[in-house]
């Protein structure tokens, strides 16, 4: 496995890649209209996935060297797949704006 103080790099260029290749996908085929398609929820996803990327690389550091805020929402062991899409998929989400962090989801839960 990869260590976790490299993990947050390589999940932030494909979340950016998947994301551009969305957008320049709906420039090719439907330049100047508007559609609600896929590439709306993928720009809330993308949030939420990076987000917990760096609440995990938090989790592997040492406590010395983080804040008070990252030692708040660090995440020390990566959620089960339940958890994951329950935070990923809270229809609430929409309502409290696009990002809130893991933590704070699973406190409240």
């Amino acid at each position: 496995t990869m260590p976790r103080n490299t993990q947050h790099k390589y999940v932030l260029a494909y979340l950016v890649a998947y994301l551009s290749a969305q957008h320049i996908y709906s420039m090719y085929t439907d330049f100047g209209g508007y559609n609600m398609d896929v590439r709306t929820y993928t720009m809330l996803l993308m949030t939420k996935l990076w987000g917990l990327t760096f609440a995990y690389k938090d989790g592997g550091e040492k406590i010395e060297n983080l804040t008070k805020d990252q030692i708040e929402r660090r995440v020390v062991q990566l959620p089960g797949v339940i958890q994951y899409f329950s935070y990923v998929f809270f229809c609430c989400g929409c309502i409290m704006g696009p990002f809130f962090e893991y933590s704070d989801f699973q406190n409240w839960i």
